[in-house]
């Protein structure tokens, strides 16, 4: 049986090396084959200030999902579509909000999953955002103002 060289070898190594590290970015960065199963569904909002392409998506303070794609309806409202895991089941009666953490403000979508007893929200399907917009800029104006 004939031994293999020395740079055959190395060749082999570093073939291996550069396999171990395009899987573990395309796993980490959650791309390409690599993706996990979900589904979509949408929001309309009156406005989408802060929110922007992979914003997360929350219930009860575990990101779910995230933000796929943004649009403007013809009313001139945000549509947002969501992607979310397949294991989180949303009811029918499903409620939607824009909130921010923290002082520094990231934004991010929490759902409030609802009473699944009432049917779940189908594939495509469509959530009602609950409270309106604020305008944090507009509120911190406003305070300076007063004082």
């Amino acid at each position: 049986m004939k031994k293999l060289s020395l740079e055959t070898k190395v060749g082999l190594f570093v073939a291996v090396a550069i396999l171990v590290v395009v899987y573990s970015t395309l796993k980490v960065s959650d791309r390409g084959i690599f993706k996990r199963g979900g589904y979509t569904v949408y929001v309309t909002l009156d406005s989408a200030e802060g929110l922007t392409h992979k914003t997360p998506v929350e219930v009860a303070g575990i990101q779910v999902g995230y933000i796929e794609d943004l649009n403007l309806t013809e009313d001139q409202q945000a549509r947002v579509r969501l992607r979310l895991d397949r294991q989180v089941k949303l009811a029918q009666n499903a409620k939607a909000q824009v909130r921010s953490k923290g002082f520094l403000g990231e934004t991010y979508i929490d759902l409030i999953p609802g009473d699944i007893s009432q049917g779940s929200i189908p594939e495509q399907g469509e959530i009602t955002a609950t409270n309106p917009y604020v305008d944090l800029g507009q509120i911190a104006s406003d305070v300076r103002e007063v004082a």
